[in-house]
């Protein structure tokens, strides 16, 4: 759900959030959305509890094909018989692109804890996954783009983020000319 962008579109039906980010969730209900902290590979829903079910910008953050096809299956799961899964990922299409192949990891920016009573440290030092998982209400999200503007203007490589170093093409299954449609029907057999 991210900020909630798309969970005020049609007042007529009833539309429920999920978002890992503990920070997008929170604006998400400021507009008094439903919604809720969960995490793509382990949906907190029943079987078939959707008519439609939304994934935005979520899929090529997973680092591997096993993940990326596990939360396809996952999306699959909610969704009833009949019903449409709309997943939308970053585009081979857009005209400034920072990739050459479909088969991308979009790392998501590391996690820094905010708060100075923090059992993982002063404020602004990496969270440990440890600490993560013991309190992840006090760890949010902080993007460190603006130290690297200069080396984002000299990379020409696939890699989207030139805060991660890139790593090679995480799919033998994906393939330049390979569709995002073809990806999942192949993932579903």
């Amino acid at each position: 759900c991210g900020n909630g962008k798309y969970l005020g579109v049609n007042n007529n039906i009833f539309k429920i959030g999920g978002d890992r980010c503990k920070r997008l969730t929170d604006i998400a209900r400021e507009k008094e959305n439903e919604v809720l902290m969960c995490d793509n590979l382990t949906l907190p829903f029943r079987d078939e509890s959707f008519d439609a079910v939304l994934s935005i910008a979520v899929v090529h953050h997973f680092a591997t094909t096993e993940r990326r096809v596990n939360a396809l299956k996952e999306l699959a799961r909610v969704l009833r018989i009949g019903g449409r899964l709309v997943i939308s990922v970053w585009a081979m299409e857009q005209r400034h692109r920072k990739f050459e192949s479909q088969d991308v990891l979009v790392p998501w920016p590391k996690a820094y804890c905010l708060n100075s009573s923090c059992p993982c440290g002063i404020s602004g030092v990496p969270c440990s996954s440890q600490a993560k998982k013991d309190h992840p209400q006090k760890c949010i999200l902080r993007s460190k783009r603006s130290n690297y503007r200069q080396k984002e203007k000299n990379n020409k490589s696939y890699w989207i983020d030139p805060i991660f170093s890139p790593s090679p093409s995480t799919s033998s299954l994906s393939s330049p000319n390979e569709t995002c449609y073809s990806f999942f029907r192949r993932a579903l057999q």
